[in-house]
């Protein structure tokens, strides 16, 4: 068989730095071997939980990793035959340098006090909004993503791609996917805020879980 296609005749860019004399070597998680960090968190909404309630969770995410993928589980939030419960899923800087939402003893992890608790804006170029405005926010993994199984059940569901968030992305550091000039610092946690409330709202579990490199 002889190829003569028309078409397509692709190589990576990582494979033509490797062939580049002198050799281009690539940065991990970037074209290069890196090792898998995983981690995950998850909240308990209420029956209480109507349409823009808040849920603020990890994992914590330094501003420099490259995230590879991010996934949502969820059981109970919505006990409806017709589950009907969605949200946004946001990053959010860390706010441990305010001490949380609850207000507690303030926490320096090198998150700026500038930029805790603020949420980086869908223009990605930097700016960012605050939690009461919600003006213009990420949403970088999904913009009124139905969450809850029917009737209860358990729901697994993929979200790496569902919005901005870009195959791309995934050898990009976070802080320059959201626009910025340089590294804030920091830590950034998932803000997910309810935009369609449960059919029938119910006790449950929401959680989400990363995997990065850095």
């Amino acid at each position: 068989m002889t190829l003569t296609a028309a078409g397509d005749i692709l190589e990576s860019a990582t494979l033509v730095n490797l062939s580049t004399m002198p050799v281009l070597v690539p940065t991990m998680g970037e074209g290069a071997r890196y090792d898998v960090k995983e981690n995950e968190d998850y909240v308990a909404p209420t029956a209480s939980n109507v349409q823009y309630s808040t849920y603020t969770l990890g994992p914590r995410i330094p501003t420099n990793a490259k995230i590879k993928s991010v996934s949502a589980y969820c059981k109970g939030v919505d006990s409806n035959g017709t589950a009907a419960f969605a949200a946004d899923i946001n990053l959010i800087f860390s706010d441990a340098p305010l001490g949380g939402i609850a207000a507690g003893t303030p926490t320096l992890d090198g998150t700026s006090s500038s930029y805790a608790g603020q949420i980086p804006t869908s223009t990605l170029n930097g700016t960012v909004t605050s939690i009461t405005a919600y003006a213009s926010p990420n949403k970088m993994f999904g913009s009124a993503v139905t969450l809850a199984g029917n009737s209860g059940a358990v729901k697994i569901q993929e979200l790496t791609y569902l919005n901005t968030f870009l195959f791309a992305h995934r050898q990009l550091p976070i802080w320059d996917v959201l626009g910025f000039t340089q590294d804030p610092g920091g830590f950034l946690n998932f803000f997910v805020v309810c935009t369609t409330a449960s059919n029938t709202a119910a006790t449950g579990i929401l959680g989400l879980k990363v995997a990065y490199a850095i």
